[in-house]
């Protein structure tokens, strides 16, 4: 991670962010190209010395910011090792959930999840391990029995606001 990116993002750990930084950064990664991709023809058509100048300056700030944005991923990582390190963000996500939540049965569900989350991991590393190595990142491997089977975690959305989650499940 470049210095900068240090500064500005302190706390950054690529094992533990969650998924909702990671989509955060890539839409950044995505807005500052495009904003460079405008300055740049804006500068391309103006007709005027001067505002061709400071279309380029602010193409080349907006390209300072996609450099920095672009620090934070890994571009050696592999999409297993990303759907590794993403499954780890959920387990650590929900064991923070899971901790701090004082309802019996909200708490039920995360645990339930975190099952599901634990079981994707194990699948991904166990993927990784016979198809590229472990990674640092991947080699933490353990048991897991449980969690839902992979086709009956999905529901649609419309049907997610009309069906309650089946607490029967849950088996811990």
């Amino acid at each position: 991670m470049s210095r900068v990116a240090k500064t500005i993002f302190p706390s950054y750990d690529r094992a533990y962010v969650d998924m909702k930084t990671i989509v955060d950064v890539m839409c950044s990664k995505a807005i500052e190209r495009f904003q460079w991709n405008n300055y740049i023809r804006a500068a391309e058509i103006s007709q005027v010395p001067e505002f061709r100048n400071i279309f380029l300056r602010l193409s080349l700030e907006e390209g300072q910011h996609e450099s920095v944005i672009m620090s934070l991923t890994d571009r050696q990582e592999t999409v297993l090792e990303k759907a590794v390190a993403g499954q780890i963000s959920h387990i650590v996500r929900l064991a923070r959930f899971i901790s701090g939540e004082p309802q019996e049965a909200a708490r039920r569900v995360y645990e339930h999840i975190l099952l599901d989350h634990l079981n994707h991991h194990l699948q991904f590393t166990n993927k990784l391990a016979r198809k590229e190595g472990l990674s640092p990142m991947a080699r933490a491997d353990f048991p897991s029995s449980g969690g839902r089977d992979l086709g009956k975690q999905s529901i649609d959305f419309r049907e997610a606001l009309k069906t309650p989650y089946d607490l029967s499940l849950i088996h811990i």
